[in-house]
């Protein structure tokens, strides 16, 4: 949804797109200097701020990792943007006419030594909480669970379906389960056949939606060691020698290179007509 921003005095005005009002609260030395206060509220979403006027823009890196967008005339922070993870940090005040039933938080972030700690809301009402070591990447299907996982495209019968971290080919999800087990065999015969359905359905969706001649679903575990469904959408377009093989011998470089990273601006669209039609499925 489309929401729109503005700065203290109201030279900045903006508007932003976030798939939902989750919101986090980080308290690292950085943000509580630059909030002047005890940690940074904000949502986060992949989508670039979209400024009617770049008139009244000043920007600041911070320390090479990551920049912080500001008005020039009254200080407000606009947006933090970390250049790694390409996504965009949006402070919570400059978002106008927000529905407070809807504003949820869900994570605080705490910096010690040599670690981070994320602590996750598990009940908002009782604010009891969970700490972890871990990022979202480092425990996909738990920060799917408590709805930290930037990728999530919708919770499935059988499972969390997610957008593929890279799309050098267009549309490439996984299905994870919806609790932490190693493989499909530890899962009940009932677990095991809502999670087989919920994967040949995703692939009915990048069938329709990705324009794919055929799907390849590979479910391995043999590097990460957890559950996990890769759906792979295959092109006319591929070369034919790439069509007749498995995906994983396209060359390694397509798993890091930033090119085939998800963006929101490149791949949002696809991710949305996914997800459009797993609604209208349920």
């Amino acid at each position: 949804m489309k929401y729109n921003c503005q700065c203290l005095c109201g030279k900045v005005n903006y508007n932003v797109i976030l798939d939902n009002l989750d919101f986090s609260i980080c308290h690292c030395s950085m943000c509580r200097k630059n909030t002047d206060g005890t940690g940074f509220l904000y949502f986060y979403t992949y989508c670039q701020p979209n400024f009617s006027s770049s008139d009244f823009l000043s920007t600041y890196n911070a320390q090479n990792i990551a920049e912080r967008v500001f008005c020039n005339q009254c200080g407000t922070l606009l947006y933090y943007r970390h250049f790694e993870s390409k996504g965009y940090f949006i402070p919570i005040g400059v978002v106008d006419n927000l529905s407070e039933e809807k504003v949820k938080l869900v994570s605080e972030w705490y910096y010690q030594v040599n670690r981070v700690i994320m602590i996750t809301i598990k009940k908002q009402k009782n604010i009891k909480k969970e700490i972890s070591t871990m990022t979202w990447r480092e425990n996909r299907i738990k920060s799917a669970q408590n709805g930290t996982n930037p990728m999530l495209i919708k919770e499935m019968t059988g499972g969390f379906l997610v957008f593929g971290d890279v799309q050098f080919l267009p549309g490439y999800c996984v299905l994870l389960p919806k609790r932490e087990v190693n493989s499909l065999n530890n899962l009940s015969l009932e677990e095991r056949e809502s999670f087989l359905l919920d994967m040949s359905i995703v692939g009915d969706a990048l069938l329709s939606m990705c324009g794919a001649t055929r799907v390849n679903y590979d479910i391995l575990g043999n590097t990460d060691n957890y559950l996990h469904a890769h759906i792979f959408p295959r092109y006319d377009w591929e070369e034919e020698e790439r069509r007749k093989m498995p995906v994983w011998l396209y060359d390694k470089s397509n798993w890091r290179n930033p090119d085939t990273a998800y963006q929101e601006e490149k791949h949002g669209e696809i991710r949305s007509r996914i997800k459009n039609y797993l609604d209208k499925e349920s």
